[in-house]
């Protein structure tokens, strides 16, 4: 069992009673606890979705997908329902996003992960 968060590569041999064998070589993905679901603050352009703009716009997802707040990139849901901020705003000026977490005590990342969520032709 790994107790260090990181990535390994493995190599994995899979043989048949023919004596036909496959070779694959992976990575496994160890995972420490994740740090956002102890931030103090969530530092964003935009916290909050404008849902009439976006619920107005002809999305290739459902709609149940997405969330209307920020907080959602606390909780590690990488996946389903409500598991995606779409940063729709009202102004139809092109923008940047930024997104980042701020901890009242200095932390120890061992790895770091970034999610897109659910992509859209305007962004995910």
């Amino acid at each position: 069992m790994a107790s260090t968060p990181g990535v390994f590569p493995i190599t994995v041999q899979v043989k048949q009673k023919t004596g036909q064998s496959l070779i694959q070589r992976i990575n496994l993905v160890v995972r420490g606890t994740n740090l956002a679901t102890i931030v103090s603050r969530i530092l964003a352009d935009l916290c909050e979705t404008a849902t009439p703009v976006r619920d107005a716009m002809w999305l290739t997802v459902p709609h149940s997908l997405h969330t209307n707040t920020v907080n959602i990139i606390r909780d590690g849901k990488r996946l389903g329902e409500g598991s995606t901020f779409y940063s729709i705003t009202r102004q139809s000026d092109p923008r940047k996003d930024f997104y980042g977490y701020e901890w009242r005590e200095p932390q120890s990342i061992g790895l770091l992960a970034y999610h897109t969520g659910t992509m859209e032709e305007n962004g995910g």
